[in-house]
């Protein structure tokens, strides 16, 4: 079974390539010169990423949405809400909003699955400073990571279902459900899931404006056609993976 999904993986990155490559690139041209329009810097930056502390490490490339991106400081590394970043004077367009919230602005990655570096489904990559923050405050945390075998993906089941609000437990707890019971269907699924998501515009935000409330909970929109997509439950206890899919 793991080797005939891995075949038929490997098939729809290949064929999901063929596709949307083209359109892909002709996409990123438009956006990027509206963004250099808007924001009158290069359109691109690049960010290393890898799925675990000591996994290979690659390069990512997304289309600039923040003017100024060194205003960017961690909420609170003392809980699991670090990957919530707090921004002062950070200049976001309405049309860089609107590319992050449907999740356009990662459109480049594409080049990252032909380098054989991403898949177009899999657990999401993080940079090495949340890394190391998971590895000396989460320790527990971090050993699940490092179980994550599968190739990285531009979406997932953390992108789709996630509430970034309940910190990094809560995308180690959906990564580590894609691990154990990824298919090919569910892979399927996924991908009309996102879709979804990129028409309505339901993705969240990592990025904190320093005026939001504290306790505000970041959570994608799930459009009702797709809620029985997957049912994986974010209220369940983290150690038993199994009940995530039973929805019970």
């Amino acid at each position: 079974m793991k080797r005939e999904y891995k075949i038929l993986k490997a098939l729809l990155d290949f064929l999901l390539v063929l596709f949307l490559f083209l359109p892909s690139v002709i996409l990123i041209i438009f956006f990027a010169f509206i963004i250099s329009l808007e924001l009158k810097e290069l359109p691109f930056y690049s960010q290393y990423r890898r799925l675990t502390l000591h996994s290979n490490q690659f390069r990512v490339y997304k289309i600039k949405t923040i003017k100024n991106r060194n205003t960017f400081y961690v909420i609170n590394i003392e809980n699991d809400n670090f990957l919530l970043k707090r921004s002062e004077g950070a200049d976001i367009t309405p049309f860089a909003g609107w590319l992050r919230k449907t999740g356009l602005d990662e459109l480049p990655q594409i080049l990252n699955i032909v380098l054989g570096q991403m898949s177009f489904v899999g657990p999401r990559p993080l940079i090495h400073q949340d890394l190391a923050v998971l590895s000396n405050k989460f320790p527990d945390l971090h050993i699940i990571r490092t179980k994550l075998k599968s190739k990285p993906g531009i979406t997932g089941l953390w992108q789709i279902k996630g509430n970034r609000g309940k910190g990094i437990s809560e995308l180690i707890k959906y990564d580590s459900v894609y691990e154990e019971t990824k298919s090919f269907l569910s892979d399927i699924k996924i991908l009309l899931h996102t879709a979804a998501l990129i028409i309505t515009a339901g993705n969240s935000d990592a990025i904190l404006d320093c005026k939001a409330e504290s306790g505000l909970q970041l959570k994608v929109t799930t459009p009702k056609l797709f809620m029985d997509i997957t049912r994986v439950s974010s209220d369940k206890p983290f150690h038993t993976s199994e009940n995530y899919l039973s929805g019970n």
